[in-house]
Formats: structure tokens, C-alpha cells, sequence
């Protein structure tokens, strides 16, 4: 079987005994919080508003570092509105290192992107 050549900024993927090409997502931002349940949505509302209009493709992973708030099921709703947003629950607060690294394991960019939690005016 003839392996099939290899496009620019695409990794191949094993699927069986052929081989699929993955265009690579371009940008991955990660997001540790703890109780940041009122800051999540309009966050996730400015990411997509400036990440959009950029053209590029993009994923949001908030990275819930044992809130007590109500920030998971925030982050629950924004992930099902839309497949861009991804949520990771630690369960119970280790502290923003070992949640940043969650979140970098999870990242499938090519870019990766650490964004604070807080929403300022």
C-alpha cells in the first residue's frame, strides 16, 4: 500500500491501515479559574468576538481548579452552545500549575495561549 503524500501543516493520523490528514488546530487558549462563575460567560463572549474576526481556528479550554461557585456548570452550558469551548474539572483546588498543565495537555493548537479568568471593564 502507497503511503499517501503529505500536505502542508497537516499531521498525519493512523486510521487502521490508511492514513488521514488532520489539519491542525491553529490556536489553543487555556483558561485556569477558581470561582469565577460571573466572569465565564462574558469572557468566553470577547474571546469568541476577537478570536472570530481573526479567521482562525481556535479552542477555549477553562480549566475549573475546584470552584465551589457554580463555575462548572457555567462552563458546562458554554461548552454545549459551542464545540469550540472545552472544560476541564479538577476535583479539588491544586493550584494554577498543575491546572495550567491540565490544560496544556489537553491543547491541540499549534499555538498555545494562557488567559487570566477575570473579565475587566
Amino acid at each position: 500500500m502507497k503511503d499517501l503524500p503529505r500536505r502542508k501543516g497537516s499531521a498525519p493520523r493512523r486510521t487502521g491501515r490508511l492514513r488521514t490528514f488532520v489539519r491542525p488546530m491553529d490556536l489553543s487558549i487555556v483558561v485556569p479559574l477558581l470561582n469565577e462563575h460571573e466572569s465565564l460567560t462574558p469572557l468566553a463572549e470577547r474571546l469568541h468576538a476577537v478570536l472570530g474576526a481573526m479567521s482562525v481556528d481556535y479552542e477555549v479550554i477553562l480549566v475549573d481548579d475546584g470552584s465551589t461557585d457554580g463555575s462548572w456548570e457555567v462552563i458546562r452550558s458554554l461548552a454545549a452552545q459551542d464545540k469550540r469551548v472545552k472544560g476541564i474539572r479538577l476535583g479539588r483546588n491544586y493550584g494554577k500549575s498543575p491546572a495550567l498543565n491540565e490544560g496544556f495537555k489537553a491543547a491541540t493548537g499549534r499555538v498555545v495561549i494562557i488567559e487570566k479568568a477575570e473579565v475587566e471593564g
